[in-house]
């Protein structure tokens, strides 16, 4: 199995099994869920038809005190002037958008109505004129809340009573009410989809069912112990059984308190769950596209984690190949990007190890190379070095041959080549053999004064120094690092044999490392041969042997110090030696 295909399914496992589990939780809960959404909702349906009834009454209620306040009603009652009642009443209709407006006398006969053949009736029963009297008697309240079951549907009616004696036991009365009737319940059906049913302990007043059965059952199903909670203004949620489904009800007084009225909000638990069944499915469905966005996420997320991989792959099986330039390009910051910039670290420090190496063993070769020919080349050159020096002194002793001056001249070159050639001979051998340090503690200024009792500067070379004072003493063979700092001041005049200007500098860098500049204003050193500029055998010069820069870096080397330089072409060169203060 790839590692692509094993990414694809550990990331879908890891994404759909939380999924699975998430659904089944939430199935469980789903019924508990939606029943208590629905009783919430159901909640919201009585809150609401409460408040309802209550701003229908509150209008009532202050028109009655402004009512007792115009003379204009209860004088049109005295007279018995229907005109003026019946502007009245319309007016208070209009204006409080009732349904009942009626005038009774004080036993609650109908003195007024919009219906004539209602004159005469008794309106309002003795419980509630004793409520009114009650109300009236102990100076409560001018308005009483009652009830009644008319042909025209239930009506919530507010009796108020008006100044002045017009006969009987009460002064006259203005009924003003509206109906709770089918209008009213669409309103609340267009909110929730349920059966709605206003009743009292003894009687059913409006309901949407219309089994006169099933209404009974509704009332016979509630137990004493829910009518007392009812009669205390609790909430009750039984569970009942009509027209062959069952519903969950929610059951409170109707408010305001208008006697033992109370309101029941019917919800079919079929329906609940097909809701259930409905959300159910709407979860199962998430779940299902969750997870073909899980795979396709898994898809693009492995994409994106092989294609450097496999892009590290093949950089790999190329420098396998023999390319071992190649470099892996991957440029993220994350994991993959940190491995990319380690293994191209590596792969430069790998060829830089094996640059080493090669330079090593070229370098013991060379070694081996130099010391045999150097010790070849030293017993022959000092032969013939001794065969002119016996020339000499037998051309002295023939005066005839002392005055020829090609003779001498001859005789001049062929000493001073044997004289190079010993030098060559003598670096070859210097370069080969392993260096052994005798440090001791000196300043550096010491070893500088010493190299210019040796080294000469021609006049066509302005030198310059720049010592810096208190530097510390620094613990390395003086002969060694004189030679270096005699080879790297030559080979600064040689590079100016034009003139130029010669600057040797010291300084401190941190607290530790003495630092030595030496500068000139010479011909500079092409890029390309700046890289190869410490090779044995390697010279820039016509007549160089390629040795002495080698020597000052090995040198160098060996007091665990650094030497590097800066040049460019025409315009000049600089060697900067660090040393350590300790070897």
């Amino acid at each position: 199995m790839s590692l692509k295909v094993k990414l694809v399914l550990l990331v879908a496992f890891c994404v759909v099994l939380p999924l699975l589990v998430v659904t089944f939780m939430t199935t469980r809960i789903t019924s508990r869920l939606l029943q208590s959404e629905l009783e919430n909702n159901a909640l919201k349906i009585l809150t609401q038809t409460n408040n309802l009834v209550q701003n229908k009454i509150d209008p009532i209620f202050s028109y009655g005190f402004l009512a007792i306040s115009n003379p204009v009603l209860p004088l049109a009652v005295r007279n018995g002037n229907r005109a003026i009642l019946a502007n009245v009443s319309q007016s208070i209709k209009k204006g409080l958008n009732l349904d009942i407006v009626e005038v009774l006398d004080g036993f609650g006969r109908v003195i007024y109505s919009e219906n004539q053949g209602e004159v005469g009736l008794s309106r309002l029963d003795s419980h509630f004129i004793q409520k009114i009297l009650l109300n009236y008697g102990e100076k409560r309240s001018l308005s009483t809340v009652g009830i009644e079951k008319r042909i025209q549907g239930l009506s919530i009616q507010i009796a108020t009573i008006l100044p002045g004696d017009v006969g009987g036991t009460l002064p006259a009365m203005i009924l003003m009410g509206f109906y709770l009737d089918d209008n009213f319940f669409k309103e609340l059906q267009s909110v929730i989809d349920g059966e709605f049913l206003i009743f009292s302990k003894k009687e059913i007043y409006a309901s949407t069912l219309e089994n006169k059965d099933s209404l009974i059952s509704v009332i016979r199903s509630l137990s004493d112990k829910d009518w007392d909670l009812l009669q205390n203004k609790e909430k009750v949620f039984p569970e009942l059984f009509l027209k062959n489904s069952t519903y969950v009800g929610t059951f409170a007084k109707l408010k305001p308190d208008v006697g033992d009225l109370y309101l029941a909000i019917l919800l079919s638990k079929e329906k609940v769950i097909q809701l259930q069944n409905r959300t159910q499915n709407y979860i199962m469905l998430l779940g299902f596209f969750a997870l073909l966005l899980a795979i396709a996420l898994s898809y693009i997320f492995s994409q994106k984690l092989i294609a450097p991989l496999k892009h590290l792959r093949d950089v790999i099986d190329r420098i396998a190949k023999g390319e071992s330039e190649t470099r892996v390009e991957i440029d993220s910051k994350d994991e993959i990007g940190f491995l990319a910039y380690t293994f191209n670290a590596m792969m430069a420090q790998l060829k830089e190890a094996q640059s080493k190496l090669v330079r090593t063993e070229r370098l013991a070769a060379i070694g081996q190379l130099a010391s045999g020919v150097g010790h070849e080349l030293r017993n022959p050159l000092a032969a013939i070095k001794n065969a002119i020096y016996y020339i000499r002194s037998v051309i002295k002793k023939n005066p005839l041959q002392q005055e020829n001056e090609q003779v001498q001249k001859m005789m001049d070159i062929a000493d001073n080549e044997i004289n190079a050639t010993v030098k060559i001979s003598n670096d070859l051998l210097e370069f080969s053999r392993v260096m052994r340090m005798n440090p001791t503690s000196i300043p550096i200024q010491t070893i500088l004064d010493s190299v210019f009792t040796v080294v000469s500067i021609p006049a066509h070379v302005n030198l310059k120094t720049k010592f810096a004072q208190n530097l510390p003493a620094v613990f390395v063979d003086q002969e060694r690092m004189r030679q270096v700092f005699i080879n790297l001041i030559n080979n600064a005049v040689e590079a100016m044999p034009n003139g130029g200007a010669l600057e040797i500098e010291t300084s401190l860098e941190g607290d530790q490392e003495v630092c030595v500049f030496v500068r000139d204003t010479g011909m500079g050193i092409k890029e390309e041969d700046q890289k190869r500029i410490f090779e044995p055998l390697f010279s820039t010069k016509v007549k160089g042997t390629g040795l002495g820069l080698a020597i000052v870096h090995g040198i160098v080397e060996a007091h665990k110090a650094s030497i590097s330089l800066k040049s460019v072409l025409g315009k000049g060169t600089e060697f900067k030696v660090k040393i350590v203060q300790h070897l």
